[in-house]
């Protein structure tokens, strides 16, 4: 919504023209709740995702907006998809948190702790443009902030980031971190000294949490 109504239009139009399936906004507030649901090696996985600030207008009946984070609403949501499928994986992704800010607030763990405890197995989290600690509670896992990916809104064209991997099997999910490389906007997997530099920042910033995916 940086560029108003027209651009976030623009962008659903483009994405649905070239077959990109999109959660968290829409042209109005079904399309902005609704959530993509699709079978991936015979495993049904279901993505919401929730935007909280100020900047964007929430999606009206009418309205074009995104889906605000609100946390009844959420809640709602992963039930209503928890009841369709009980073996469903339920991933949520939140745009919350402090900028530049090393690790999560209070109220964002406590409210990541309770979509988990609402049946959601995942939460991906961004906007804070720098990368936060992993946690697993429960049954669930919570990345704080994945940083930049490929972003310029920051001036930055090179700087390092990761992906977070989620393997679903016959015994559960497997999670890992996977460290890059942006390099003038291109990305890369980093080895060797400097991928073990970043696991191990990852690390030490997950190390505040009580269980986490680097734990043994």
């Amino acid at each position: 919504n940086d560029y108003g109504p027209r651009g976030l239009l623009d962008t659903i139009s483009y994405l649905d023209s070239v077959g990109v399936r999109h959660v968290g906004a829409g042209r109005n507030s079904l399309e902005a709740y609704r959530p993509v649901i699709d079978t991936i090696r015979g495993r049904e996985v279901a993505f919401l995702a929730y935007y909280g600030g100020g900047e964007a207008p929430g999606a009206g009946k009418s309205s074009p907006g995104v889906a605000r984070r609100d946390l009844e609403q959420v809640c709602r949501d992963i039930r209503r998809l928890r009841d369709g499928g009980s073996s469903r994986y339920i991933v949520i992704i939140l745009h919350w948190g402090t900028e530049r800010a090393t690790a999560p607030d209070g109220a964002q763990v406590a409210f990541a702790h309770a979509l988990i405890d609402a049946g959601a197995d995942a939460i991906v989290g961004h906007h804070p443009h720098v990368l936060q600690g992993i946690e697993r509670y429960g049954r669930g896992v919570i990345a704080y902030s994945l940083g930049n990916f490929v972003f310029g809104g920051n001036d930055r064209e090179t700087y390092n980031t990761g992906m977070f991997e989620i393997r679903l099997g016959t015994r559960g999910a497997g999670y890992a971190f996977i460290p890059v490389r942006i390099d003038r906007w291109r990305a890369s997997i980093l080895s060797g000294a400097d991928s073990l530099r970043l696991i191990g920042s990852m690390r030490k910033l997950s190390s505040r949490f009580p269980k986490t995916i680097f734990t043994n």
